[in-house]
């Protein structure tokens, strides 16, 4: 799902903007903030769909978003007015942001309490994998054939590759299977043993501490907006990575941004998505084996550098460097809102509460690709939105720092007051307060 679903819509966007925007007679600016204001209606279907995912069964939602990512993408191809594109991308950003990654962080959550950090991001660097293979393809179908064309082949790739997937295996919970999560038969010692080895705490908050209290906690607003500061800089990036590197016909007018081939910023694209596949996986070891400092750390550096050579366009090197270190930082945005919110809070509503700070990321990202455009727009240069990204890459890592030194209290203080206990996977096993007297 996440290398042919989340790719198409995400990872391989920027291939056809500009082709795009010069058929439908738009500006760059145009382009953006429509099909990102469209995309709003992704902020409050997230919400939903955490709690959907906390009652409902994985396959039916996962067979669904499968068929209706084929059909948006059909529906991409037959865009003859600006309207439609609009309309389709407020769609979309409902799959995209509270869909597919939203549902697959969650219900792998569910499975894992030991290497949850390598275990989520091992199945969410589908999207690199995909990337790798898809960036180029749709590169060439687009030069050779239109970018009409090249949309119904993505769609009825989703089909093909993705559907069996969910409706053969998919289980919300290792309940469902007489099972339990990886790490939760461990004894204490054993996992004692298991902390001293990797050198930080793996013990699971055993407590429900759930909504009703930790929307009042500080602590995690400023995760939510940790994760707001991520989805500016993907949003003003990944709608402009190649546009930055070639050119853009805005509005009647030619501006050479970067002066690179499409097919040179293709294979660019195709490099940063063999980054993603392979930092997807190593940043999810890196939030197991340093903990949550270690994530956020490698995860804000990233992005900033990736910001700083974005502004060197016209070079070889700037591209190519942007290419890795955005490949990196980017996947903070995927792995890093169900695993942080399970190791500082526990599982109890998690689909929720990770609904929130998806919902934060897809906000981000559409304030991101506005105001990215319209800056485009003024300056005929995308050097001030990187100048943006940059200064977002610091306040993520002070928000997402804070809020994991913050949350230590609003546990111990649910600990404090009685709080009832849950299991491995999030049910109350011990009575106790309930939450709303815990809030």
């Amino acid at each position: 799902m996440m290398a042919t679903c989340y790719t198409t819509f995400v990872n391989c966007s920027s291939l056809f903007q500009t082709h795009i925007v010069s058929d439908l007679h738009m500006t760059i600016g145009q382009y953006n903030t429509g099909t990102s204001l469209a995309s709003l209606i992704s902020i409050v279907a997230t919400l939903f769909m955490g709690t959907l995912i906390d009652r409902l069964g994985a396959r039916q939602i996962a067979s669904c978003l499968v068929i209706l990512s084929a059909v948006l993408l059909f529906g991409y191809s037959a865009a003859t007015a600006p309207w439609h594109i609009y309309l389709l991308a407020a769609v979309s950003g409902t799959l995209i942001t509270s869909g597919v990654r939203l549902f697959i962080s969650v219900v792998v959550t569910n499975w894992f309490n030991l290497k949850r950090g390598l275990a989520v991001s091992t199945a969410l660097c589908g999207s690199g994998f995909g990337g790798m293979i898809l960036s180029p393809v749709a590169s060439a179908i687009i030069a050779n054939y239109g970018w009409r064309t090249a949309y119904v082949v993505l769609g009825v790739i989703c089909l093909v590759a993705a559907l069996p997937i969910p409706v053969i295996f998919f289980r919300t919970k290792p309940s469902e299977k007489g099972l339990l999560p990886l790490g939760a038969e461990l004894s204490d010692e054993e996992i004692k043993e298991a902390e001293r080895k990797s050198g930080h705490s793996l013990s699971e908050v055993n407590v429900a501490v759930g909504w009703k209290v930790l929307r009042r906690h500080a602590g995690f607003w400023l995760l939510v907006l940790g994760f707001l500061f991520v989805g500016v800089i993907n949003g003003a990036v990944s709608v402009n990575m190649v546009s930055n590197m070639t050119s853009v016909n805005n509005n009647g007018t030619e501006v050479v941004t970067g002066g690179h081939s499409v097919v040179w910023a293709g294979t660019i694209m195709s490099l940063y998505m063999g980054v993603v596949l392979v930092a997807k996986v190593a940043l999810g070891w890196i939030f197991d084996r340093f903990g949550m400092y270690g994530g956020v750390f490698v995860g804000s550096v990233s992005c900033l550098l990736a910001c700083l050579f974005l502004c060197f366009p016209t070079t070889d090197w700037g591209p190519i460097l942007a290419a890795v270190f955005y490949g990196i930082g980017t996947c903070t945005a995927t792995i890093g809102p169900s695993i942080m919110i399970t190791h500082e809070y526990g599982r109890r509503d998690v689909g929720k509460l990770t609904g929130f700070a998806v919902s934060a990321t897809a906000l981000g990202g559409i304030i991101g690709a506005i105001v990215s455009g319209l800056a485009f727009d003024k300056a005929l240069s995308f050097t001030p939105a990187w100048i943006i990204g940059i200064v977002c890459s610091v306040l993520m890592a002070v928000s997402l720092s804070a809020s994991a030194a913050m949350s230590k209290n609003v546990v111990a203080k649910c600990i404090a007051d009685g709080a009832p206990k849950i299991d491995a996977e999030g049910n109350i096993i011990e009575e106790g307060q309930t939450e709303e007297q815990q809030a």
